[in-house]
């Protein structure tokens, strides 16, 4: 897909950390980055991924942050000044256990959903787009 996107004309792709979404009169005019550099845009997609108001949990222990040693973005906070209710998705990483020391004849199997849900609101919509654009046969 950023394969896609990079070679879209009329589209200009960056990435970094973004810390505070820039407006002038409720009006988006671009953000400025944690490294201090204003990019100036009509129009601001955020792909937040789980670094907003993100927490590790090692044990008892909590503090901010995403993957071990990454810091978590201060674009929540610019958010919620900005009027936008920000909440918090748990989407923590399992324990490592060793194999070894689990009873798995105590254990039940737990599937997945059947069929699967999306991420998409309109399905149909996402699969078309999929076999146009991929060329996927229908079916596949």
């Amino acid at each position: 897909m950023k394969a896609i996107l990079e070679e879209a004309q009329n589209l200009d792709v960056k990435q970094g950390t973004v810390s505070r979404v820039i407006d002038e009169a409720g009006a988006v005019i671009g953000v400025e980055t944690d490294m201090g550099v204003a990019i100036a845009a009509r129009t601001v997609v955020i792909t937040s991924g789980t670094f907003l108001r993100g927490l590790l949990h090692v044990g008892e222990n909590s503090k901010p942050g995403g993957r071990m040693a990454d810091a978590s973005s201060s674009l929540s906070a610019n958010l919620q000044e900005m009027g936008f209710q920000v909440g918090r998705f748990k989407t923590g990483t399992p324990c490592r256990l060793n194999g070894r020391s689990i009873d798995f004849t105590r254990c039940s199997i737990q599937l997945g959903d059947e069929p699967p849900s999306g991420f998409a609101f309109n399905l149909e919509e996402i699969g078309s787009w999929r076999r146009r654009n991929l060329h996927i046969e229908p079916g596949s």
